[in-house]
Parts: structure tokens; sequence; C-alpha cells
């Protein structure tokens, strides 16, 4: 197989175990393997832009009024730059982009009449029972009583409350995937629902600015994802402020996965494409160092034995990092990993840094040979 068709399989699989919600790998290696093909083969559109399903049996099938698309993504200033450079960034928004699950609310004169999950862009899973039971979701709009549109946010188990209620979960988006499609709205009421966006049903109306929308959003009693407003945005003020929010990461409420930076004002035809070019998605590069494993401790979770790695400390991303996962034993196995051995290790923004490679032995962890 050339390294093309080995991605485009890759990828596939992947996504069909992320929309299952049953991933095996972070969305930083995801991204890396769709960022390589993008570059093998900048016109296998197929994979570069289509988002999975997240279908559910026993939920009715619902078509979205408006497209529910993704985001370009960016990981560098030089790249940020290059988005800065097509846009009118005199003032841009740059709001948390929520790791949890992409939800559309539908309001006709004020009203709640649906919810549904994204599925696969066009068509989605019907929700709206267990929407009405998760928490910030109004059901009647007070400040805007004749509001007819779409509200976009994400379905979110927070950190506590995965802690309090549901530890057996891998992380929070796992938790807040299963959790919305039970059949009975079971939990339903630990799940919160965060919101970014909204759109008019009627061409004659728009927000017209970022601004509107927010104000508009907080004025109705929406929960809104964190954000702030800059004025004249560089790629290095965006890279700051990225590094400034992850630095914080394990005291925020819920998990993220980066920043969205939106243009102020609003291009309504740019918001009706795949991946709206106003918008980018501005996500940590994945960063490697190389440090000295100096001990392994281990730790019983869920009746399960998992090592940690005690390492040498090493600055990353502006953090230093002593520990590291080392996911089971089999991946001590795999890569003949032994105490004194020099390893590298990487950090992808939230991910727990991770040993990928034992120098010693020359051995990767699986899934980053490449």
């Amino acid at each position: 197989m050339t390294r093309i068709e080995i991605l485009e399989t890759e990828i596939r699989k992947h996504q069909e175990l992320y929309y299952n919600h049953q991933p095996v790998i972070s969305d930083g290696e995801f991204d890396a393997l769709v960022d390589e093909l993008t570059m093998l083969d900048p016109d296998n559109e197929l994979l570069t832009t289509k988002i999975g399903a997240d279908h559910t049996e026993g939920f009715t099938k619902v078509k979205h009024n408006i497209k529910m698309g993704s985001q370009n993504k960016a990981n560098t200033e030089p790249e940020m730059n290059g988005w800065l450079s097509t846009i009118d960034n005199s003032f841009v928004l740059g709001g948390f982009k929520m790791d949890g699950n992409s939800v559309r609310l539908t309001y006709k004169n004020g009203e709640l009449v649906q919810a549904a999950s994204r599925g696969d862009g066009d068509w989605g899973d019907d929700i709206t029972e267990n929407v009405k039971k998760m928490n910030f979701v109004p059901l009647k709009l007070k400040a805007t009583p004749n509001y007819t549109g779409d509200v976009r946010g994400e379905v979110l188990l927070s950190r506590k409350n995965k802690e309090k209620y549901y530890p057996e979960f891998k992380n929070c988006r796992n938790g807040a995937s299963g959790i919305m499609k039970h059949l009975d709205g079971s939990g339903c009421e630990y799940l919160d629902v965060v919101c970014y966006d909204a759109q008019y049903l009627s061409e004659n109306e728009e927000f017209g600015t970022q601004e509107n929308l927010i104000n508009f959003l907080e004025q109705n009693g929406f929960k809104v994802a964190e954000y702030r407003f800059f004025k004249n945005l560089t790629g290095k003020m965006a890279i700051d402020y990225l590094n400034t929010i992850f630095d914080d990461f394990d005291n925020l409420e819920y998990d993220i996965d980066g920043i969205v930076w939106k243009q102020n004002v609003i291009d309504m035809k740019d918001m009706k494409n795949e991946r709206p070019k106003t918008n980018i998605a501005l996500k940590p590069a994945k960063v490697y160092k190389e440090t000295i494993l100096e001990n392994i401790e281990w730790q019983v979770r869920n009746g399960t034995l998992t090592p940690v790695a005690i390492l040498k400390p090493v600055d990353l991303q502006g953090a230093t990092i002593s520990k590291a996962s080392l996911c089971n034993v089999a991946c001590l196995e795999d890569m003949g990993i032994e105490i004194g051995h020099k390893v590298l290790i990487c950090r992808c923004g939230m991910i727990i840094p991770k040993i990928v490679k034992d120098i010693d032995t020359g051995k990767y962890a699986k899934g980053y040979e490449f």
C-alpha cells in the first residue's frame, strides 16, 4: 500500500471509532494524519473535509436547517498570520473550542421546538427530550421572544460531574457522548450545553457581528463559551493567548482543545461553506522533548494497574513536566522501556504528557512510528 492509502485507511478507521465513542488516539494524533494526507494529496477532499457521523439507533433522524460543518485548523504562528491576512483583523473574537458533542437548538417564536446532534452535518438525531433535561438550555427566550432560528453549542460533562458521578469514563467528552444518547434520558441532568453560535432562519435577518450574536446569547440565558475580543490581532498574540489558557488547563471547568477565532463582521455567504474561511480553530501544536526515565510508579484506577513514568524534569510548552503516561504494561514491554533509559515525550495541549519513544531501544509507542 502507498502512504496515501495507509493514511486513508487509518483516517476512516479512527473516524468510525470517534463517532462511536471509542477513540483510541487523541485529537492531535488524528489531526496529524489528516495534515499529512493533505500535504501528500491536497485534492483528497473526501477525507480532508468530510466529518464522521454520530447517529444512534432509537432516535428519529432529522435534517438540519443549516449544515453543521467543521473548522479549518492552525497550529502555528505563521499559519495564524496567513489566515489573518485573509480577514478583517481589526476586531476578532477568540472563544474556547469546547471539547464536547455538537448540538443544534432550533427555536420558533422564542420557543425551543427541536434539538439535534450533529450527525453527518446534514442529518442528526432528534434528542430534544434529552436536551430539555440538560443545564443552561432556555425553553423560552425572554429577551428575544420572536426569535426563529438555530443556536449551536456543545453538550459537555463538566470535570466536577465526571469525577462525582462518572469516574469510569475515559474522559469528559466520551462521557457526554454516551449519556446524551441514553434512550430514557437518564443522566442528562448532569450535562451542560455551552453555546457559541446562532443564526436566523429568515434570510432577511442576521446578527451582523459576533458582538451582537454573543449579546443575543447572553441576554437570553444561554451559557456562552468563554471568549475575548482582540483588536488588530497578530499570530503571536493568538499563540500567546492559547498558551496562557492551556497553562491553566487543569483549572478549567470543562475540557477544551483549542481557541476558535472569528472575524467580528459575519459573512453570511461564507457561513454556508463546509469550513468557513472567516473562522479558524487554533490548536496546540504537538511538541516533543527528550528526557530520562528516573522511576516508574504504579496506580490502581477502576481495578486496573497503570504505570506512571517519573521523569527528570523538563520544560515543555511552558510547563515543567516530571510525570508522563505509560498507558499500560503492554506499552512498557513493546518499547522495552527500563528505568534510566532516555525517552521522547510528547505533549499536545491538554493531553497528558506521554512517552512516545524509548530512545535507547529505538522503539516507538503504537501510532507514533511515522
